[in-house]
């Protein structure tokens, strides 16, 4: 209720708050210029408006939340209300994967970008399940089958004696039929963000 409270404050009278249901709003804005960025202080002011802290309970408790803001522009006549709050929706997945507290606005290519992700996302939980598999099925596993995922060692020197290996770390690279050897800074946010991690 607070929450919408400052949104509704901050958009006076501009434009159309509605609540999609569970802690989802989306904001309607007539635009008379077609420049969103025009329109950029009004979901500036909303992340910082939510970002302040909530006194609730008669200041017996504090909560502190935040927002995403993703936004798509009706420039298109032919644009129906679903698709723009189907891309509304894109953007808002965009702005949430960046770390939360920012807007995104819609294009194209974040979409195109998004379902080279959700490719990837699939094909990663299908080879893990066929290691799995591979792995259960108590035959050799490099006579039969050779996983894509495969661990690299970085040696760690000591500092002052370099030529000294003190340790390594073991790294997951992703030997991907399509995009070829993936290092663990795309393998593991993967991994991570969809709940596969342990399995990996």
């Amino acid at each position: 209720i607070e929450a919408a409270a400052r949104m509704n404050e901050v958009l006076d009278g501009r434009g159309t708050l509605a609540r999609l249901g569970g802690d989802e709003f989306a904001v309607l804005l007539m635009l008379q210029r077609q420049d969103i960025a025009f329109h950029a202080e009004v979901f500036e002011t909303i992340i910082l408006e939510i970002s302040r802290p909530f006194s609730l309970r008669q200041g017996e408790i504090t909560a502190y939340i935040g927002c995403s803001i993703g936004i798509a522009s009706g420039t298109d006549h032919h644009c129906p209300p679903e698709e723009l709050l189907r891309r509304a929706d894109v953007a808002l997945y965009q702005a949430k994967a960046k770390g939360r507290g920012c807007y995104v606005v819609y294009h194209a290519e974040i979409e195109t970008a998004q379902r080279e992700r959700e490719r990837l996302v699939d094909e990663l939980r299908t080879e893990l399940c066929e290691i799995a598999a591979a792995s259960l099925s108590g035959n050799d596993m490099e006579a039969s089958y050779r996983p894509a995922l495969e661990v690299h060692f970085q040696t760690i020197h000591q500092a002052g004696d370099e030529s000294k290996v003190s340790g390594a770390e073991a790294l997951v690279r992703w030997r991907h039929p399509r995009l070829g050897l993936l290092s663990p800074d795309r393998v593991i946010p993967l991994g991570e963000s969809t709940g596969v991690i342990d399995k990996l």
